[in-house]
């Protein structure tokens, strides 16, 4: 998972910024986020031509107005258009300290960034991997213990 600022551009006049990640596929099935509207990343999005985003549902509210509309239409990131497939469940903000406010595939990372290989720069720092274990297996250790 990598984050950034992107602008958000819904035929406004001007645009605004808004923090996007940019998310496997599988994040929302890892996080147990189901949608409050539409759906989630699909594994079928890495490899879909379109462009499709995820938003949540404090942006959904917030921006659009908690239009049921929102979905199936366009939104644009950093001048790069998308569809909006779902909004997140109430109360889910990501898995970072930055409140997220949408999340697109890891594959559109080069539609959103001019940089597309700095997620995959080890020195950088912009990817974190998260998991979640198996039922019924215990975690060995704590990070950091």
């Amino acid at each position: 998972m990598t984050a950034g600022r992107s602008t958000l551009d819904r035929g406004v006049a001007e645009p605004r910024a808004a923090i996007g990640y940019v998310v496997s596929a599988n994040y929302f099935d890892i996080t147990g986020v189901r949608p409050a509207l539409g759906r989630v990343l699909q594994p079928v999005d890495e490899r879909a031509e379109g462009r499709v985003v995820v938003l949540s549902d404090a942006f959904w509210r917030a921006r659009l107005g908690a239009s049921p509309a929102a979905v199936g239409s366009r939104l644009t990131l950093n001048g790069t258009p998308f569809t909006i497939v779902g909004v997140a469940q109430p109360g889910f903000a990501g898995t970072e300290p930055l409140v997220a406010d949408c999340w697109i595939p890891l594959s559109q990372l080069s539609s959103v960034t001019t940089d597309p290989h700095a997620a995959f720069d080890r020195d950088a720092g912009a990817l974190l991997v998260i998991g979640r274990l198996k039922r019924g297996v215990a975690r060995a250790r704590r990070h950091g213990a």
